[in-house]
């Protein structure tokens, strides 16, 4: 997912974070990431 977000594909790296939060739903870094990436993808659409 990192590398997603680093190619500047945002919507896609934040789909893939939630899916991965599904399994890990207590994962401190996947949720900081998932916050950081819904920040950079405001106003679009998923």
């Amino acid at each position: 997912m990192f590398i997603l977000e680093d190619a500047g594909l945002f919507m896609e790296a934040f789909e893939g974070f939630q899916m991965i939060e599904a399994i890990h739903p207590h994962s401190k870094i996947l949720s900081t990431a998932r916050d950081c990436l819904d920040a950079k993808t405001q106003g679009q659409a998923l």
